[in-house]
């Protein structure tokens, strides 16, 4: 997906970044919920998951070609580390706006995996040998960003992620963050699932230690491990 910088701010900031552990999404809009993103396609362009697609929404404006939302999947991607061989400085980026200039419909998805890093409490997604390259990056607000190699879309990082954990409800409390230790264990735990390495009395377990606490990233593990232990 090749775009063009701009070095104008969008009028999105940190509150519009969510992260949904529940539907193991990565949220960045202004709109409130999948009814208004879906309304508002019809003046987009860019890429969207429609039925049966592995795609990330990437919406532009038609008329402007500036971009407005994204909804990136996480789903059975992220891997939770203490903290990384090599650090790419990511802060001092002035806020820009990305532009899109081919219309119409396009098929995009991001293929490198998400990394959870425990200590800085970052998640990003981009090449391996990023480092090597002569990359841009468009700050879509403080915390949130996308990596940009040769004009094309190649990954994305998010400083704070824990405090960008939220609830699946519309109604929640931003002041509300919780423990960047508790996310990362869910996380191990999580992937040790995937992998057939952890049981039903494993999530149980970790489950009645977020019973009664309600922060966001408690409710939001309550959320995802009831759903799991309600199918299994």
């Amino acid at each position: 997906m090749r775009i063009v910088i701009r070095d104008t701010k969008l009028p999105l900031c940190d509150q519009d970044i969510r992260w949904y552990l529940s539907g193991e999404q990565l949220w960045i809009t202004k709109y409130a919920n999948y009814t208004e993103i879906e309304k508002s396609i019809g003046q987009s362009r860019g890429s969207f998951n429609w039925l049966y697609e592995n795609n990330d929404t990437l919406l532009f404006s038609d008329k402007t070609g500036e971009f407005h939302t994204a909804i990136i999947s996480l789903s059975g991607k992220i891997k939770s580390i203490k903290s990384p061989e090599k650090r790419l400085i990511w802060s001092n980026h002035r806020p820009k706006s990305m532009r899109l200039k081919k219309t119409g419909y396009s098929e995009f998805e991001f293929v490198f995996p998400v990394t959870y890093e425990q200590e800085n409490d970052f998640l990003s997604s981009y090449p391996d040998d990023l480092a090597d390259k002569d990359f841009s990056v468009v700050s879509i607000s403080k915390d949130y960003g996308f990596i940009v190699l040769d004009n094309t879309i190649a990954g994305w990082y998010l400083h704070h992620a824990s405090m960008h954990v939220l609830p699946s409800k519309e109604i929640y409390d931003r002041q509300k963050t919780g423990s960047a230790n508790l996310l990362s264990e869910y996380i191990n735990l999580l992937n040790s699932w995937e992998t057939g390495d952890t049981n039903a009395m494993d999530l149980t377990v970790f489950l009645n230690k977020v019973q009664g606490k309600e922060d966001n990233i408690s409710v939001a593990v309550r959320e995802c491990l009831a759903n799991i232990l309600r199918y299994t």
